[in-house]
């Protein structure tokens, strides 16, 4: 698996919107992101990913900006992690694909959609 780029953000300074079509994982390196699903906010630390909801729909299901200190990131395409996905396990893609179900589970009950 390999990182296509090293991205740093300033404060506030947007990642992705809200139904922007998903094209890439962030890994988050460095500093914090806030996620924003309607009035519901939520920190993204250090060690986390942001950008998976996107793997099951197609679209970021929240708008995320880099936190008070900024952040640095790690972007990878998603057609890849699909890729890797296709090539793995099948104990492990069904691991991983019932978490991304989970997650844009979460992502529908705070819009209200679900």
């Amino acid at each position: 698996m390999s990182i296509e780029s090293t991205i740093i953000f300033k404060e506030g300074d947007v990642i992705y919107r809200e139904g922007e079509s998903a094209t890439h994982l962030y890994f988050l390196q460095k500093g914090s992101v806030e996620g924003r699903i309607g009035e519901h906010r939520v920190d993204i630390n250090e060690g986390q990913v942001t950008g998976d909801g996107g793997i099951v729909s197609g679209i970021y299901k929240a708008t995320v900006l880099a936190g008070p200190e900024g952040c640095t990131l790690l972007k990878m395409p998603i057609d890849q992690l699909r890729d890797e996905l296709a090539n793995c396990s099948p104990l492990v893609r069904l691991f991983v694909v019932n978490l991304l179900g989970r997650q844009e589970i979460v992502a529908r009950l705070l819009k209200g959609t679900a």
